[in-house]
């Protein structure tokens, strides 16, 4: 029986491998073996044993379909057995040098390959690092369809990757193999997986420089990447993803660090496309990243680096590639400036830090001599690389520019001057802003330590901006600008500026300007409000000791002048949210104003006032990280305070000088939207405690009368309904039942008896009723 099974199956493969045999009769043939099999009567190796005459056989596609049927045995039932398997990953890539079945030896080997898991046996291992090999060494990758060579290019991946086959220079040249296997690839898809390749084989396989050249080639050539994905694109697969793939190929070993360096620095001087110039300043950053300066540029390549850097920033007409080139250069300064390891070779300027500040410290001086000029104006950029990059580049350079600066403010005059002043002005904020960026560093990384960058050239500085107020060579739209410019200036110098007496003129100076555009409503006001308020929260982020007095200053100042409140109530909004040790010092300075003109006079700016008070604390308590350490609990407990205080003391006292009938006075008419507004933000702070029951006690008291007689305009009227329904609103859930039953019944009351053909009040009463009723339901 079992010599007559075997027969059998011997002629179901035979038929299957025939070139004459019907398609449906094969079929039968394949779907008979394959029930077999699934069935366990019918192993897989007795399968190839008698399939040998056809895998054997003289005609290729007899062979073909031979090992085509082994796939299809294999695909309908994997096997499990290891020394099966073994023994079929041995015979198939013994198959790889029939080169007419390539095609389905691949495929079989990549149905057994992927199906290997967990630790294998010794035989497993070795079969598996035999078909590999045979991958790289016999099969002509290039010559076969995409999907196929996808299949030998994955085949590499597991070897290298999951596996972790023990592939052998004494079995195969890798490097040489790999480079005849992807020479010439162009489908984006094996692309893709050859880059994620590459790293691998340069870290297991590289170690001779004589050999890294035509390694490099092999994936250089796609540098930079120009695809584009089609229009029906259905792979997902991005330039970017090929291009950043691309990048960890070109820079994964230092063999091949010069041949990147070269192609970058070559792309860059042949002026190709943007693009390009842009991949080849990214390639210039990652070298340095992974090696650092010193292991990748060298004090050669940081030469040439540092020329073509400061072409690309002065010569581009591409303002991407400007700023690019600027990026690129201030993280080399940085990297260059982490790597200056000791005092002696910081005091011998033997780094590459010293040979790249060294130049851009000649040219500085060149181009600080015309800062009027577009050249020269984007060569000063590199000062601002410099100054931002490090504390160790800025003190190349900071300091020289600031005081050259300086003497072009101070010498400057006549017509021809004023361009060169106003250039100075700006290069100076510019570098300002520069050493804040670099500060804001060193606070972040305590190993970089020491002062502040200003902290020894603020005074003269400063005196160099405030010299602007007292020229007397510009009058008119001239002065205008430059005094704008310095006051930029001064803001940024305040948080440095120790003396609390220069911080306080330089505010008075900024205030003055500012006054002067509220009341003459000129354009610049909108710049100069930005300016107060970016100065304010500045000095409180430092935690300046003139901050609180300043703002307290400030906050009168507006409150008595009509011209100045809207524009100054911007400013201050900004300033409490910084700060709630501010906010409690402009709330001081109101309750005391309030209390000085009584309930008459400038009532409607200190309502406002208060308002911006209790709303900035309540943003800036929502706005403190609920798992915040301490400085983060003391500040919502502060906050939280000046809610209590809002809702026990501050508002009940504001409602007891409001009552209903002073809504028809013109002085009280605008007190009660700010004072609706209040409420809500109390309300929402405190939540259900901090006297938030109370609170919403009065206010039912003493506003829900009026809803119901006439007498009112609907203007009018709807103010009421908004100081009431900002306590309603966000609290009936947790009024006492009494209270919740007052509220129903005023709302029921109020329905009774109401003419809803008549508009106006009515229809606005009407409405406010039936949202209580829905808040109650």
């Amino acid at each position: 029986r079992t010599r007559w099974r075997m027969e059998e199956l011997r002629g179901q493969i035979d038929e299957f491998c025939s070139l004459t045999a019907e398609q449906k009769s094969a079929e039968r043939c394949l779907a008979s073996i394959v029930e077999k099999l699934k069935g366990k009567s019918l192993t897989i190796l007795r399968v190839v044993e008698q399939a040998q005459s056809a895998l054997t056989n003289e005609n290729n596609e007899v062979r073909n379909r031979g090992i085509m049927l082994l796939n299809e045995a294999i695909s309908a039932s994997p096997v499990s057995d290891p020394q099966s398997k073994s023994s079929l990953i041995q015979f198939y890539g013994d198959r790889l040098q029939d080169e007419p079945c390539v095609k389905e030896v691949l495929r079989g080997l990549k149905l057994l390959i992927e199906s290997l898991d967990g630790p294998l046996s010794d035989d497993l291992r070795r079969a598996a690092t035999h078909a590999v090999v045979g991958v790289l060494k016999y099969v002509h990758v290039q010559s076969l369809a995409l999907s196929d060579r996808h299949k030998a290019f994955g085949l590499v991946e597991e070897a290298l990757g999951r596996l972790e086959l023990p592939l052998s220079e004494q079995d195969v040249d890798v490097l040489e193999c790999w480079v005849q296997c992807m020479n010439g690839e162009r489908d984006p898809r094996n692309l893709l997986l050859c880059f994620r390749l590459i790293p691998r084989i340069a870290a297991k396989f590289l170690t001779n420089k004589d050999k890294a050249e035509d390694f490099f080639n092999v994936f250089s050539c796609y540098f930079p990447i120009t695809f584009t994905p089609p229009p029906d694109d259905k792979v997902g697969i991005s330039a970017d993803m090929l291009r950043e793939a691309l990048l960890e190929c070109m820079t994964c070993h230092f063999l091949l660090i010069p041949f990147s360096l070269d192609l970058a620095l070559s792309k860059l001087a042949e002026a190709e496309s943007t693009g390009c110039r842009l991949d080849s300043l990214d390639l210039l950053a990652t070298l340095a990243t992974k090696h650092g300066v010193q292991g990748s540029l060298g004090h050669d390549g940081c030469q040439q680096v540092w020329s073509s850097l400061r072409l690309q920033i002065v010569d581009s007409s591409e303002q991407e590639v400007q700023e690019r080139a600027r990026s690129c250069l201030r993280h080399i300064l940085r990297i260059a400036a982490e790597e200056v390891g000791d005092e002696r070779q910081e005091a011998t300027g033997s780094s590459c830090l010293h040979t790249i500040m060294k130049t851009l410290k000649m040219q500085t001086t060149v181009d600080l001599k015309t800062p009027q000029e577009l050249r020269s104006r984007k060569g000063l950029s590199t000062v601002l690389c410099a100054v931002s990059a490090h504390p160790v580049s800025a003190k190349f350079v900071l300091h020289d520019s600031l005081y050259a600066l300086r003497d072009i403010v101070l010498a400057s005059g006549g017509e021809s001057g004023f361009a060169r002043m106003y250039a100075a002005l700006q290069v100076i904020h510019e570098i300002l802003l520069s050493s804040r960026s670099l500060w804001m560093y060193m606070k972040g990384r305590p190993a970089a330590g020491g002062k502040h960058p200003l902290s020894e050239v603020s005074k003269d500085t400063f005196d160099t901006l405030t010299s602007v107020f007292v020229h007397d060579s510009f009058a008119g739209e001239e002065s205008s600008k430059l005094k704008q410019t310095s006051l930029q200036s001064i803001c940024e110098l305040i948080p440095v500026m120790g003396g609390e007496d220069d911080v306080r003129r330089a505010f008075d100076m900024l205030v003055g300007e500012f006054v002067a555009l509220c009341r003459s409503q000129d354009e610049r006001l909108v710049s100069i409000k930005r300016l107060v308020s970016s100065c304010l929260a500045m000095m409180e982020e430092e935690d300046h000791p003139a901050a609180i007095s300043t703002l307290s200053g400030f906050t009168a100042l507006c409150l008595n002048d009509d011209a100045l409140w809207g524009h100054g109530l911007e400013v201050l909004r900004s300033s409490f949210a910084v700060s709630v040790r501010v906010a409690r010092a402009a709330l001081d300075i109101l309750l005391e104003a309030r209390r000085r003109e009584g309930v008459a006079g400038r009532q409607k700016l200190i309502f406002q006032g208060l308002l911006s008070v209790i709303d900035a604390v309540r943003l800036r308590h929502n706005g403190v990280s609920p798992g915040g350490g301490g400085d983060d609990v003391a500040v919502k407990e502060e906050c939280v305070s000046i809610g209590s205080l809002f809702a026990t003391k501050i508002v009940p006292e504001l409602v007891a000088d409001l009552s209903c009938d002073q809504l028809q006075s013109s002085s009280f008419a605008g007190c009660f939207e700010p004072l609706a507004g209040m409420i809500r933000a109390t309300l929402e702070l405190v939540g259900e405690g901090g006297g938030s029951k109370e609170l919403v006690s009065l206010l039912l008291d003493k506003y829900s009368t009026p809803i119901a007689p006439s007498g009112f305009s609907c203007e009018q009227l709807k103010i009421i309904q908004s100081v009431f329904m900002s306590a309603v609103h966000a609290d009936l859930r947790f009024l006492d039942e009494s209270k919740r039953g007052f509220v129903r019944n005023l709302a029921a009351s109020l329905l009774d008896g109401f003419d809803f053909s008549q508009e106006d009040p009515g229809d606005c009463r009407k409405s406010i009723v039936e949202s209580v009723m829905n808040k109650l339901d």
